[in-house]
This record gives C-alpha cells, sequence and structure tokens, in this order.
C-alpha cells in the first residue's frame, strides 16, 4: 500500500509538472509506453538473476560483516569465515559450500520478478512521462524501485536471515511468519525504501549520463556499458552505505523502528559502524552493477532485434501480397490503387 502511495504521489507530481508539455494523448502515450517497456523489463529480470547468482558468496560475507563489524573486520575475514570447517580450516567441502550458498535459491528465483518490476516501472515511467534530464531519470527509478520493493522486501529479508543462521529458506519462511505474521516479510520496508530510492536516483542518473556518451554503434559498447555500470553502481553505494547497514540490521536483528536500530549501531560501533563494509560494499555493487547493466543491454538489444526482423519480415509479406510497402499499404492492398483519392 505505500508503494502505491508513493508511485500514486509521483506520478501526480510528474503530471502537475509537464501539464504545459503535452503533445500527445496522455493514454496513448502511456499505452505505448507500457507495451513497449517489456523487453526491458525481460532483460531486467535475466540481468537481475545472473547478478545474484553470480555474486552470492561476496553478498553473503558483506551482510555477515554488516551484521557483526567487531566480529567480522573485513569482507575477506567473513568470507574465510564461511568456509570454516569444524576442524578449524578453511575448504571448500559440501557443508561449507551449502552456507557459503545459503539462500541462493530464493534470492535468484525472486530476483526476476523484481528485478523485471524494477526496468519495466523505469523503462515505461521514462517513456510516458512529460519530464526530461535527471528529473526524469530520478522520477523513474524512484517508482521503479517502489513498486519492485513489494517482492523485493521479503526476498531479502529470508535471503538474509538464511545467510546468518544458515536455516533453510522453508524454516525462515514459517519461523518468521510464526513470530510476526504477514508483516514480519516487511519489517525494513522503509528503511529498504529509503536506501533504494536514493541509491537508484544516484545510479540510474549516472549510468544514463556515461550512456549517452557511448556510441551504440562501436564494437567496444558492451564493455563500455559494463565500466558505465560498475561506475554508477560503487559511487550510488558508497554514499548510501548507512542505509544499507539499517537495513542489514533491521532485516537480522530485533529493532522496533529505524530510529532505535541507528541509535544502537552508533552506541556499540559507533558512528563508524554505520559505514560498516563500505569499501566490501561498494566493490560488490560496482561487480553487480557491471554484470547487471552489461547483460540488461545485451538481452534488452537481441529482443529489439528480434522484434524489428518481425516488423520488417511482416512489411515485406505486405509487398508480396501487392502492396508497394510505404504508408499507403494495408493488409497487403495498396490504397492508392483501390482508392485514387487516398492521400500519403
Amino acid at each position: 500500500m505505500l508503494a502505491l502511495k508513493f508511485v500514486v504521489f509521483l506520478l501526480l507530481c510528474a503530471s502537475a509538472l509537464g501539464r504545459s508539455q503535452r503533445q500527445v494523448k496522455r493514454g496513448s502515450r502511456l499505452r505505448r509506453s507500457l507495451i513497449s517497456s517489456l523487453p526491458s523489463g525481460i532483460a531486467g529480470g535475466v540481468a537481475g538473476s545472473t547478478g545474484t547468482t553470480l555474486l552470492f558468496p561476496l553478498d553473503a560475507a558483506k551482510t555477515l560483516r554488516q551484521t557483526n563489524p567487531s566480529q567480522y573486520k573485513s569482507l575477506g575475514g567473513s568470507l574465510r569465515v564461511l568456509l570454516t570447517t569444524r576442524a578449524g580450516k578453511v575448504r571448500f567441502t559440501p557443508a561449507t559450500l551449502r552456507r557459503l550458498y545459503s539462500g541462493v535459491g530464493v534470492a535468484s528465483f525472486w530476483s526476476f520478478p523484481s528485478s523485471f518490476l524494477y526496468f519495466y516501472t523505469y523503462t515505461a515511467f521514462k517513456g510516458a512521462l512529460p519530464l526530461t534530464g535527471p528529473l526524469l531519470h530520478s522520477v523513474s527509478a524512484a517508482s521503479g524501485n517502489a513498486v519492485s520493493s513489494i517482492i523485493f522486501v521479503p526476498k531479502e529479508m529470508i535471503k538474509q536471515r538464511s545467510q546468518m543462521t544458515g536455516m533453510k529458506v522453508g524454516e525462515c519462511i514459517s519461523t518468521i511468519f510464526r513470530d510476526k505474521g504477514l508483516k514480519g516479510f516487511y519489517v525494513s520496508y522503509v528503511p529498504t525504501l529509503f536506501r533504494n530510492v536514493p541509491s537508484a536516483v544516484l545510479r540510474f542518473t549516472i549510468y544514463e549520463s556515461l550512456r549517452s556518451n557511448i556510441n551504440i554503434d562501436e564494437g567496444s559498447s558492451s564493455t563500455m556499458f559494463v565500466v558505465a555500470g560498475g561506475v554508477a553502481g560503487s559511487a550510488a553505494s558508497l554514499l548510501t552505505t548507512p542505509l544499507d547497514v539499517l537495513k542489514t540490521r533491521m532485516n537480522t536483528g530485533d529493532f522496533g523502528n529505524v530510529a532505535s536500530c541507528a541509535r544502537y549501531i552508533v552506541r556499540n560501533d559507533g558512528a563508524k559502524g554505520l559505514f560498516a563494509g563500505a569499501g566490501a560494499r561498494a566493490g560488490w555493487s560496482c561487480a553487480f552493477s557491471a554484470v547487471g547493466f552489461g547483460v540488461f543491454e545485451a538481452v534488452k538489444t537481441i529482443l529489439e532485434e528480434k522484434e524489428k526482423e518481425k516488423k520488417d519480415s511482416s512489411n515485406r509479406g505486405g509487398v508480396r501480397g501487392g502492396g508497394c510497402g510505404d504508408d499507403c499499404c494495408e493488409g497487403g492492398r495498396c490504397l492508392l490503387k483501390v482508392n485514387p483519392k487516398f492521400s500519403r
């Protein structure tokens, strides 16, 4: 409900700002944008699942680092703990790998619909709103986060509880539901929005700015998308680390609200506790955004090319059916031949 209210508020603000710029009927413009954004949504879903699966071990180590910075001093130390056997040796064994990848199934599976909603909403809003520049990217990114968080927040709750406790996904779900009911899956919804919205606004604004300078006809464009995504992701993550720490503590602890959580961190770990794992998070986000935007652009390009080929094939069919292939043709019939009064 909070997400819906937030999106409605953003739409009303954007509508008020853009009234004087309307050139096309809002309904038709929005409808076209919703349809044309489907490839972006699918590409975003594939990118989200791919990035989550590939970088899950780093995410697990980051969760430990942020949850207990006094015990886990570094990202490398967190990884060693996860890979340490009962005999005290660091080994890749079935038991340590299960601990390292605890929660990867639910995270990767639900990353697809979450990322689909994120990129689909972002692209749809970007194509429908009568705004330009950073303001357009900011409103679109914020809207995408508000909608996708409906799935993202419970997914993160289950994943991080599983990473911290080593419990199976089913156990985590039943424990959370038994203790707090359905609302227990959304205890970090507000801090997640506080973290994700500013982070998304920064990430997409930086990325779109860098992307606008990339020549998509160049052979190196794929590499440049990866670089642009990495730069945007690391910069946004560094600036929003305190919000991420609060979100992680809310998911893995038992705090009544964000303020009490922040006070607890400062009292026990000092102000630096709010920046626990900043370097690790920036590195992880750099890699995740690089993979995510790289895969997103690649999959979107493939889908758009297939759609273009389909349209070209349809147009060629129209020519073979007796049309001339121009805008005077409809269903393979040349309207100039049928009706001489027809005007191009």
